[in-house]
């Protein structure tokens, strides 16, 4: 049976430092807090994406594959309905990919990007990384969420050193793995 003394000596004991130890300890310096100093924001014009040319040979493909694929859904299914569903969405997906690319101004501050009416946090990111696309560099920022697609920031040439060295006190500069998807994309020009 325990002794009740015992845990009445316990209640008594408390942390001393030592005073010679905790006189030799002087603070680190933060490295990160001396990155995170206010900087001046960095504004630009660009294009919200790559407008990649689509000519007549591509959209006889890519209806014809509509067709097919139309087809074979009443092939398996015997419903017009999803056939029909299946190629209106192919319309409306043509469509999209025909849209031509707005002028977006572009700022990056303290707080975040601003990309037209749209702002970003920093803390929705990751990381970030420069891509090549053809002959145009942009800056991919990876989402933390998911189900969040990469946003990509396109900049002029001459802005690249500014723009990265700015990103980098806020955001990790992270090599980016480019997926099967974003490959198959580039091929099929969307």
């Amino acid at each position: 049976m325990p002794d009740n003394d015992s845990t009445d000596n316990d209640s008594n004991w408390a942390y001393k430092p030592d005073e010679n130890v905790a006189a030799s300890i002087e603070p680190a310096e933060n490295p990160s807090a001396e990155q995170k100093k206010p900087q001046e924001p960095i504004t630009w014009t660009a294009s919200e994406f790559i407008d990649t040319h689509k000519g007549a040979g591509w959209h006889v493909l890519f209806f014809a594959g509509l067709a097919a694929l139309g087809g074979l859904a009443y092939f398996l299914t015997k419903d017009y309905i999803s056939s029909a569903v299946i190629i209106i969405a192919g319309i409306i997906f043509a469509l999209t990919i025909n849209r031509k690319p707005r002028q977006l101004p572009y700022e990056i501050n303290n707080q975040g990007i601003q990309i037209g009416e749209r702002f970003y946090d920093y803390g929705m990111f990751k990381s970030f990384d420069l891509m090549q696309e053809g002959g145009i560099k942009s800056i991919n920022l990876m989402p933390l969420k998911r189900l969040m697609p990469d946003i990509s920031l396109y900049f002029p040439p001459e802005q690249e050193t500014a723009i990265v060295d700015f990103l980098s006190a806020h955001l990790p500069h992270d090599e980016h793995i480019e997926k099967s998807i974003d490959r198959l994309a580039k091929k099929l020009r969307f």
